[in-house]
């Protein structure tokens, strides 16, 4: 049957969330991508959670436009990173932002968020 997270999207806000295969690629090659927007906490059947809406420059081919694509972590599994998306959200919010730009990491079983610049500690074996 497969564990639920890996066929689990949230289909909320109207969003275009990635796929789990496309979440894998981000962290697997630790693709730095564009944070313009956290919408959250929004409480899902599954718990409260923070949405990332993020531009991976995809074009939609019929329009032309530019397509957002959204990623949502759940709040309270990775304290940091709540602390982090709380952070983003609020500086988003601000008249002068700049777009931060983001790396997803997996450490552990879970996702960190960081800055692409950042050192990244190798995994001890």
């Amino acid at each position: 049957m497969g564990r639920f997270f890996d066929k689990w999207q949230d289909g909320g806000q109207g969003l275009n969330f990635l796929s789990k295969e496309e979440k894998e690629v981000l962290i697997e090659e630790r693709v730095p991508f564009p944070v313009l927007r956290i919408i959250g906490p929004v409480e899902t059947q599954y718990g409260p959670r923070f949405i990332v809406v993020t531009d991976l420059g995809e074009v939609d081919e019929e329009t032309g436009e530019t397509v957002e694509r959204a990623i949502s972590f759940g709040i309270g599994d990775v304290e940091s990173r709540d602390r982090l998306l709380a952070a983003m959200q609020k500086y988003l919010e601000e008249e002068d932002a700049e777009t931060p730009v983001v790396v997803i990491d997996l450490v552990g079983r879970s996702q960190i968020i960081r800055d692409p610049e950042a050192e990244v500690e190798a995994p001890t074996e």
